[in-house]
């Protein structure tokens, strides 16, 4: 879709340095925040969680452990990470 990181942090309103650590797993995406992605890249807010989920499976399958707390963030990077190319490819296969 051509989006830059400036141009979903202002549809997120937030800044291009907390997008950057929303991307690099340091702080979470809210709820609002995910629904309006989801409307960037016109596609459901599930289809963004269930990308999410899978590409979490397949982190753990690799020997990645997932956890709830934020102790070591390198699975929340990966997951991050997996979910920013989920939402990318989503974005791009409904142009």
């Amino acid at each position: 879709m051509g989006l830059q990181q400036n141009d979903l942090a202002a549809a997120l309103r937030i800044t291009q340095s907390a997008y950057s650590r929303l991307e690099s797993g340091d702080i979470v995406l809210s709820l609002t925040q995910l629904r309006i992605a989801a409307a960037v890249f016109q596609t459901p807010a599930s289809a963004i969680l269930d990308s999410a989920d899978q590409y979490a499976n397949f982190l753990q399958m690799q020997g990645v452990q997932i956890t709830d707390e934020k102790k070591d963030n390198s699975a929340a990077v990966l997951i991050g990470l997996g979910l920013l190319a989920a939402v990318m490819a989503l974005g791009a296969s409904s142009q």
